[in-house]
């Protein structure tokens, strides 16, 4: 695997080509750089972006090019002037990055728009989540996923399957593959969230989403 090191403002910052021309940045020196914890990265707007690999027996937790000039701009390290500059001379390749024509410039301003591609987007990565999952994945994803129905009807213990109504079966379907992918986020970036917490999460998502 090709490793090449690159310095930012006296940090030095691994990087791993994972394709031709790929590069993916080590995130424990992008989080020590920017002088963040890695936990600010676990949000869905970074799905598409983090990924985990072995590297001499070791997991290591990567992140994107795309993901890391987010991270620049979301932590406020980012120069606007001349790198602005610099995205107006270049705009027509970013907008063809999304395939879209010079009359639909504007989409790349438009909030909905983006949603719906970042919605889009994280699903297509649950999925592959779930199909590359083992069977012990999938088996402690569906106790997380009990333990959520469970709240979300109003109960204190663990539903199975057999128990709950068809629709609610569907959506305990889409809590166990959501639980596959943040379980494998969690475990890929070593940030540390516990089974409870991340049952939480689920939970308040899916509060929110059947309210």
């Amino acid at each position: 695997m090709n490793i090449k090191t690159d310095k930012w403002n006296d940090h030095e910052i691994r990087f791993v080509e994972m394709n031709e021309d790929c590069w993916w940045a080590m995130i424990e020196d992008v989080t020590k750089a920017l002088g963040i914890s890695k936990k600010e990265i676990y949000v869905a707007d970074f799905a598409l972006d983090v990924t985990n690999v072995e590297i001499d027996n070791e997991s290591v937790a990567l992140i994107s090019e795309a993901g890391l000039l987010k991270l620049m701009f979301l932590t406020q390290n980012a120069t606007p002037g001349e790198f602005l500059e610099w995205i107006c001379d270049n705009f027509a390749l970013f907008r063809k990055g999304f395939s879209l024509e010079g009359f639909q410039v504007l989409k790349v301003f438009d909030a909905m728009w983006h949603k719906e591609q970042s919605i889009k987007n994280v699903a297509r990565c649950v999925e592959q989540a779930w199909s590359e999952a083992t069977r012990e994945e999938k088996e402690q994803a569906a106790k997380i996923a009990d333990k959520v129905i469970a709240t979300l009807i109003g109960g204190s213990k663990p539903v199975g399957v057999q128990r709950i109504s068809s629709d609610m079966a569907k959506v305990r379907r889409t809590i166990t593959k959501d639980a596959v992918f943040l379980n494998r986020m969690n475990d890929g970036l070593q940030t540390g969230y516990s089974i409870q917490e991340i049952e939480k999460k689920l939970c308040d998502m899916f509060t929110q989403i059947l309210s």
